[in-house]
């Protein structure tokens, strides 16, 4: 593989590890929100005792996800900035 086709694929993956970011944090939103929703509206509800404990573990899940990916994201941007820099196109 040639520096050209590396920094393509480097910056591909960089680019898809950024959208994963976004996704964890938008689902870790969405369980913040859930969870604040039964807090407030079924408190007295043991139905949704399990859901609510499900939710607290999905919120931490999301930040040891994010914060895995964001290694991962460093180390392609890291690889990136090694690269000589890209030969101009005519």
């Amino acid at each position: 593989m040639n520096n050209e086709e590396l920094r393509s694929f480097l910056e591909s993956a960089l680019s898809e590890r950024e959208r994963e970011l976004a996704m964890f944090a938008i689902d870790q939103s969405n369980f913040e929100y859930s969870l604040e929703e039964i807090d407030r509206d079924y408190a007295d509800d043991p139905d949704m005792s399990e859901f609510r404990e499900d939710l607290v573990k999905n919120i931490q899940m999301c930040k040891v996800q994010k914060t895995k990916c964001q290694l991962i994201k460093n180390s392609l941007q890291r690889q990136l900035d090694a690269l000589p820099p890209a030969e101009a196109t005519p």
